[in-house]
C-alpha cells in the first residue's frame, strides 16, 4: 500500500508544504515561488518550483494540485502565484500555458480576508480568481463544480457561515478532498473565528486570519486511531493559538 508523504521546501520559501495522500491527491498549502537558482547549491534559491511540478500528477499533460490552501493573503505566503498558476476558465488552458507549467488548481481554499484586504499583486491574482469561482456558485452555473472552478471558504463570511459556496468553519472536520472522500485523512478545523476575522479586517492584519488546521493521517482505512498529525497555522500569532487552545 502506498504511503502518505508531507514534503516541506527549504526555510525562505514561505511556508509551502506539499501534502501527497496514498491515493495521490495533492495538497498544496500556501506558495513562495522564486526565480530558479542558478547555483544548485544555493539553499536559499531552490527551486520550489521545479521540484513540485515534479512531484504532483498531470492530467491531459496539464499539471494540477488537487487543493490549494492560502493560509493568509500576505506577499510571502503567496508569492509567484500570479506566474506559476492558471487563473481562469480551465476548458481555456492553452498550450502556451502548459509550456510555463502553469499550475491548475482544481479546488481552491481560502477566507473571507481574500476578499477583503490585499496588498499585493500575487494576492490580487488570488482575489480574482477566487471572485471568479464564487460568482459561479452564486449564480449556481452548471460549471461551479468542475475541476479548476471548485472553492471552498474557511471560517465565517462575516458574522454567518457562507451561504452559496462549500465552506467549513471551526469545529468541523473535512474529509471531502476534491470531490473524493477520504478514508485514512481528515483536516480538523481550527481557525479562523468570526472573532478574529473581523479583527483582521478592521486592523489590516491578515496574520489574524491565518487557516489553522490539524491533518490527521491513518495507515489504513479500518485503523481505529490516527497515526501522524500536522499542525499547520500560517503566521498565526499567540492570541490566535491561546484561543484555538482554549476553545478546540
Amino acid at each position: 500500500m502506498a504511503n502518505h508523504y508531507i514534503k516541506f521546501y527549504p526555510v525562505d520559501n514561505g511556508d509551502t508544504t506539499l501534502i501527497t495522500l496514498s491515493d495521490n491527491t495533492t495538497i498544496l498549502i500556501d506558495c513562495k515561488l522564486r526565480a530558479s537558482a542558478e547555483d544548485e547549491e544555493d539553499k536559499e534559491k531552490y527551486d520550489v518550483k521545479k521540484d513540485l511540478v515534479e512531484s504532483i500528477k498531470k492530467r491531459d499533460n496539464n499539471p494540477f494540485v488537487d487543493v490549494f490552501i492560502l493560509t493568509h493573503p500576505d506577499q510571502d505566503h503567496c508569492l509567484g502565484f500570479s506566474k506559476n498558476f492558471y487563473c481562469g476558465d480551465p476548458s481555456k488552458y492553452k498550450k502556451e500555458n502548459r509550456d510555463n507549467d502553469e499550475i491548475i488548481i482544481d479546488e481552491l481554499w481560502a477566507t473571507s480576508m481574500l476578499f477583503d484586504v490585499v496588498t499585493n499583486d500575487d494576492a490580487k491574482a488570488l482575489k480574482k480568481e477566487a471572485e471568479r469561482r464564487r460568482k459561479l456558485w452564486d449564480e449556481d452555473n452548471a460549471e461551479k463544480d468542475k475541476p479548476g472552478n471548485r472553492i471552498c471558504m474557511i471560517g465565517y463570511n462575516g458574522d454567518e457561515k457562507f451561504e452559496n459556496v462549500e465552506a467549513y468553519v471551526p469545529g468541523n472536520t473535512i474529509t471531502e478532498i476534491n470531490n473524493k472522500v477520504q478514508t485514512n485523512f481528515e483536516f480538523f478545523v481550527h481557525s479562523p473565528f468570526k472573532k478574529t476575522l473581523i479583527v483582521a479586517t478592521s486592523e489590516k492584519d491578515k496574520n489574524y486570519s491565518s487557516i489553522v488546521m490539524q491533518a490527521r493521517f491513518k495507515v489504513n482505512a479500518s485503523d481505529k486511531d490516527f497515526a501522524t498529525f500536522f499542525l499547520f497555522g500560517g503566521d498565526a500569532d499567540h492570541y490566535s493559538w491561546k484561543e484555538v487552545l482554549d476553545k478546540s
